[in-house]
């Protein structure tokens, strides 16, 4: 059905310029059609990649464990998108002045759709000596934009958003994650913290970190989740290619009724609930031509996301197909340029439909 050798081709071409290594899954009607990797999965010592290979999913974590939870918590009545942050965690609002009367405005569904007037990131685990910290040090950063005006991403956000779906369920994340999307999808390989799990398979080397003794290799790339003890809903989940997208396309099959969530829970988490420099469901970007991650075949009902140690799924309900392209890009550097090995794997996938 997908042109196997001309994909193979493509993905080989940019070894060496946009990764090291790459893992590409497409799945249609749920079942995997294509499974190909190409590179290294770790260049020093050189490790051929393979297509069961663990990645470290960066801001894949995103939709795929924090807005699974939160739509769970809300299907089980716990959680009420419209409920001010502030009435979860009331040191958000708090503050050296008393409260911010701005931040109250700030809804749970604004954390989950990057319009919260948060800023993008800050530095936390600079000023912080574990998790608990590193949530103070969140709660206490100013807004830089009106609640609910515009989206604008943020990782704040999201750190946020983990403290507030672990106050609501009296449980970490990552339990979380195993009680209501892993364990129901019959998961074997998507976790948090893959190596104190004893995982013992394959995992995709990323940066060199001198700080933290070498390469980073099973160990969540980005500080604030390692500071985080490795758990948060910004980033900080391992997968494979396949089970990246048995989850994502769970929630298109929630659509008609038979994935992880409600109909209803899934049109909502899938519907607009921002615009502006982008576009997003609950988790999700919304597919808007020109977005140059996501190629150009796509169609208007296409939901998906990247992450930025070069991971990405894009999922497609009008073609009943989901694509995941795994690349441990930032094993040659962060400044490893991504966007058109994506765009053109994408289209070339997409253009295999017929």
């Amino acid at each position: 059905m997908f042109r196997e050798r001309l994909l193979e081709k493509l993905l080989e071409k940019y070894v060496g310029v946009s990764y090291a290594g790459a893992v590409l899954a497409v799945l249609y009607k749920g079942e995997a059609r294509l499974l190909l990797s190409a590179g290294y999965a770790s260049l020093s010592p050189e490790e051929p990649m393979s297509t069961d290979t663990l990645f470290d999913l960066a801001s894949l974590t995103k939709p795929l464990s924090l807005a699974s939870v939160a739509a769970r918590l809300v299907e089980e009545g716990l959680l009420d998108l419209q409920q001010p942050v502030a009435s979860i965690i009331p040191e958000f609002a708090g503050g050296p002045g008393g409260p911010s009367p701005v931040k109250e405005k700030v809804k749970a569904w604004m954390l989950l759709t990057h319009s919260s007037g948060l800023p993008p990131w800050a530095p936390l685990y600079k000023a912080a000596g574990n998790r608990r910290e590193v949530f103070a040090e969140a709660f206490k950063l100013p807004l830089v934009g009106e609640p609910g005006a515009k989206c604008v991403y943020s990782d704040i956000g999201y750190i946020i958003a983990t403290a507030m779906v672990e106050r609501i369920a009296g449980q970490r994340l990552d339990s979380l994650f195993d009680d209501m999307v892993s364990s129901p999808l019959g998961l074997k390989a998507t976790m948090y913290n893959p190596l104190a799990r004893g995982y013992s398979g394959k995992i995709a080397a990323t940066e060199r970190d001198t700080r933290r003794g070498g390469v980073i290799r099973g160990e969540v790339h980005d500080e604030n989740a390692y500071a985080m003890d490795g758990v948060s809903g910004h980033a900080g989940l391992f997968s494979t290619a396949e089970e990246v997208g048995l989850i994502a396309w769970s929630i298109a099959e929630s659509l008609e009724g038979r994935g992880l969530l409600s109909t209803p829970m899934a049109r909502t988490m899938l519907s607009p609930w921002v615009e502006g420099p982008c576009t997003y469901g609950l988790g999700w970007r919304l597919y808007r031509r020109g977005y140059r991650h996501a190629g150009d075949l796509f169609s208007p009902k296409a939901f998906g996301h990247t992450g930025f140690t070069g991971t990405s799924v894009w999922v497609d309900p009008s073609y009943s197909i989901a694509v995941v392209l795994l690349t441990n890009r930032v094993h040659l550097g962060r400044g490893t340029p991504i966007a058109e090995a994506r765009a053109r794997i994408h289209n070339a996938v997409l253009a295999s439909l017929r």
